[in-house]
């Protein structure tokens, strides 16, 4: 099945377009067993979850590289920086 120039260049689908048509797909197979859809649904909790804690993840070592920088720019305590000129 080849794509036309116009289908080609179209813009990928949306979240939501997705999940929509994920609901159409999952009604045209039939799936009305609850414990099917529920454990699609803890499949994606747990991705998203581990999304989630990769990202906290990230953010903390950001914070603490950034954090790392700002005391190593500190001057020390008890050390008097010297005068230009002398």
């Amino acid at each position: 099945m080849t794509k036309t120039p116009r289908e080609a260049s179209a813009q990928p689908p949306t979240r939501t377009a997705i999940l929509a048509k994920e609901r159409e797909l999952e009604a045209e197979r039939g799936i009305a067993d609850e414990t099917e859809r529920l454990s699609g649904l803890k499949a994606k909790t747990k991705r998203l979850k581990a999304m989630r804690e990769a990202r906290d993840a990230a953010l903390r070592e950001a914070i603490r590289k950034e954090a790392q920088a700002k005391k190593q720019a500190k001057p020390k305590l008890g050390v008097w920086p010297k005068k230009g000129g002398k």
